[in-house]
Formats: C-alpha cells, structure tokens, sequence
C-alpha cells in the first residue's frame, strides 16, 4: 500500500456526523478493531543457535528480541497494507543452547541435514510441530534466509544474523511466503530450470500460476531490493494460494493456524515454561490447535539434557526445579480507536481520546514533542491526562478550534517515545509515527477531511518535516545532557 492509499484508507475511517448526534464520534478504528474475528493467526516460534556457553550472538541484524519482534512488526503491517486476512502471531524467543556445533557460519546447503535433526530431537532443537520454525544462525553462507516448499516435506526457515537477509523484515516475510507455497515470480514454469530475475513468469505456487502477480517490481516473491512495508505487494492469486495452504481441512499447512480470535494483542512468552504441561506457549485460546500440546521427548516426560529450555528470565534457572522464568512482553501496543470529545449540545469538537491495546509507560510521553496536534503545520496547544490504568489518553484543546484540516501525530521512533512498560514501542502507520488526519465543519464538528494531494511521497510532507527536525533538536539536546 502506497501513502496515497494509506491516507485514502485513513480517511474512510472516520465517520460522518449524523443530523442526531451521538455523544462520541470516532475519528479512527483499528482495522483489528472493526473486524476482529476475520483475521488468522500463524503462530511462529523463534529460536537463536547460541556457542557452546550458552551466549547469543555479540552482534548481528537478528540477535537481540526487539530485531525479532521488528522483523515480525513489519512482516505484519506488510500483511496489513496488501489486504491479507491473516497475521503473524510471534509464540515465543528461545535460546537453543544445546546446538553449538551448529553456531558459527553454516552452509546454507546443510540447512535440509540441519532440519531432519531437529526433526528427530524435538525436545533438544525446540523443534515445534504447531509452529513455524525458525532458527536464527550466527552466519550463513549462499543465503540470507532460506525455506524449502511444502512438496519438499520440509518447513524449517533459517535466518542469517551477521550479514541479515534482503529486504529484512519483508525478508522473513518472503520466507514464509515460501513456506505456503509460493513461488518466484520469475521462475520459469517447469522446474528445475533457469530462471531470470529480470523477467516475470507469472509463476505462482506449486499448484497454480498467477499471472497478475506481472509486472512483478515490488512483488514480495520478486528481485526487488528496495521493498518497503507501504510499496511492497501480493497479488490475489498469490493470497488465495497462501490461504488455500492454511485451509483448516485440506491445508498443507494447516497445523500452524490459529484460529480466528477476538483478542489481537496480549503478552508473548519469551522463554520460560508453558503453563500447561509441554504445552506450546501461544496466544489466545481460540479453536483448532492452538492448544495443542508438544510432548518434549514423546512420553510427555522433560528431557534431562534439553539446554534450551532454560528460561530466558535467569540463565541460571532449571525448568526441572519447578522455577520457571517470568513470562516477558514482547507485543508492541497499538492505536485500536481514536474518539472525539466534543460540547454535547453544540457538536464543537473540544480534543479527543486514544485507546490503546495495553497500558502505556505514560511517564515517557512529552505533551507537545511525543504527541502533537497539527491545525495545518501549526501546532495546537493542549493538555493530556492519562485514564484507565494508563490504556486511555486524553488530549484537551487549550481554545476553541476553528474549521479546517488537522491531524494527530503520536511518535513511536524508539524508546522515548510511545511505549509499554515492558519497553515495546509503539507500531506506527508512517515512518516512525502514527497519524491520522481529521476535518473540522464549518461549526467545529468532526466531518469528512478533504483528499490529501497525492504524488508527493509522504504523507503531509510539510509536517514531516516540521516534526522530524523539532525530534533531531530534541535528541541533539539530550545527547548533549548524556
């Protein structure tokens, strides 16, 4: 989805004021919000190959929870803008310590032999039948990330830390892709073959091609190095193939489908032990087998030797000792509604309020700096308070506000800015912040924002700028304080 589509889909979002007001109008509704139920989970399980002292990687692209967790964020938004009905739910980070002969750089080739182990150990590989799995490596070598067809009988993804993979978190997304079957766009249509990156074959999954994936530019199963979570596409056929390998009867897939659930944000375990036996720590509760249990070594008995099931909480904890690691939060929160506030007589909109999906750290949020209220590029003066176990915001217009075009801007670039207590940052709709626009009649009430001018790039590119400069001064100072 381009910015121009993403401010027409903004727009649609708010809701025209009838002749017999309500006493709240919304000037934004999460699409999680509006309709649930409708979306699938696919539930994901991460783990990071660690040396035979049980430490992580020092440095890399995928070594730390948050580059995880920002690499499923933007696979997500991804998902989002293309119009898929299914999200990806991260079930849990482990750490697989018991696998050091596999740390170090491997060979992309040795990824099958490395699998039909895993396969054989579960318990030892944290292997998931319920999941998908994905193992980050220290280095690979021939690849950035690599998954094999489902015809194959094959399901592990391997992630390359040190040098990272193309298009990074749209990277893990082409994996997956991969991993319900889709095909190279550009892959010829009898395989083995020679294929031409250059040129689009039309090639959909492995049972159907899909000629409107072409032209095939920011096709995210294409050659395009320079995708972004709002350019990126999926074209129909691709989407239905990738359903059809979920499908909850027939589906190659299928065991990794959750269920539709009416809860989309709660806490992922990180590590630690599952609540229920060797119960797979996932989210939710809904139908299917997103309750189906894991049996760590085939009897439902804990292996003696399984390393990687220390929790992550204390690295010196044992699961066998009945201490298990705190479950972490790794969800970043999200914008579910936005409502006016206004004068119940007269209609005139006097500031709004935001819910979020779980409390915020609101000690971090600046009035004025981290929230910002635009009339054009000028800023309107306001005051906050925080409600409802810091969940709901409050912005209050400090005067009347006139009629005209506005827009609420709510950063969420790092750590100082829009957060949960556990420290994830707020997800955002454009380039590090989350904003929607709103119109004000000509009697102050909430109405339907004319089109903004398309073409140009960003959004609002005007305050963009504005507010990306107040931002570096900002960090400039406190560097300077540090």
């Amino acid at each position: 989805m381009n910015r121009c589509a993403l401010i027409a889909t903004l727009t649609q979002l708010i809701i025209v004021l009838a002749a017999a007001r309500t006493a709240t109008a919304q000037i934004y509704v999460a699409p999680q919000a509006l309709a649930p139920d409708e979306l699938t989970r696919i539930r994901v399980s991460v783990k990071i190959i660690t040396d035979a002292d049980g430490r992580r990687p020092a440095g890399g692209f995928y070594h730390t929870d948050a580059q995880i967790q920002a690499a499923i964020t933007d696979a997500n938004l991804a998902l989002e803008n293309v119009g898929a009905d299914w999200r990806l739910e991260l079930s849990e980070i482990r750490e697989a310590r018991g696998l050091s002969e596999w740390y170090g750089a491997m060979n992309c080739e040795d990824k099958n032999t490395f699998e039909n182990r895993a396969k054989s150990d579960p318990a030892l590989y944290l292997y998931r039948n319920n999941a998908i799995n994905i193992y980050i490596f220290e280095a690979l070598i021939g690849c950035g990330g690599y998954c094999s067809l489902p015809s194959l009988g094959e399901d592990v993804i391997i992630v390359n830390n040190r040098d990272g993979i193309l298009n990074w978190g749209l990277g893990w997304l082409h994996e997956i892709g991969h991993y319900f079957g889709l095909l190279h766009t550009y892959q010829c249509p009898d395989l083995p073959c020679d294929s031409d990156p250059n040129v689009c074959t039309g090639a959909g999954s492995e049972q159907r091609r899909c000629p409107d994936v072409c032209p095939d530019t920011n096709n995210l199963m294409g050659a395009s190095e320079a995708l972004t979570v709002y350019n990126v596409g999926l074209s129909r056929c691709q989407l239905e193939e990738m359903s059809r390998a979920m499908d909850a009867d027939n589906g190659v897939r299928r065991s990794v489908v959750q269920r539709p659930v009416t809860v989309a944000n709660e806490a992922t375990i990180i590590g630690g032990c599952a609540d229920d036996g060797d119960q797979l720590n996932v989210i939710g509760t809904g139908g299917g087998t997103a309750g189906a249990a894991i049996g760590v070594n085939g009897s439902g008995e804990p292996r003696d030797d399984a390393d990687g099931a220390l929790g992550l909480g204390d690295p010196d904890a044992d699961p066998r000792d009945g201490g298990c690691a705190e479950a972490e939060d790794v969800v970043a929160p999200e914008v579910l509604r936005i409502d006016e506030r206004s004068h119940a007589t007269t209609g005139q909109v006097l500031g709004f309020s935001i819910l979020f999906s779980e409390p915020i750290d609101a000690v971090q949020v600046q009035n004025g700096t981290d929230l910002q209220v635009l009339y054009g590029q000028q800023r309107v003066a306001g005051s906050i308070r925080w409600q409802g176990e810091n969940k709901e915001l409050v912005w209050t217009s400090a005067q009347a506000l006139p009629p005209g075009s506005y827009s609420i801007w709510l950063a969420g670039q790092d750590g100082s800015d829009f957060r949960d207590p556990a420290g994830n940052v707020l997800v955002t709709n454009l380039e590090g912040f989350f904003t929607v626009p709103f119109e004000l009649d000509q009697t102050g009430a909430l109405a339907v924002p004319a089109a903004a001018a398309c073409g140009t790039g960003v959004l609002f590119p005007g305050v963009v700028s504005l507010l990306m400069t107040r931002r570096v001064r900002r960090r400039r100072q406190l560097s300077s304080v540090r």
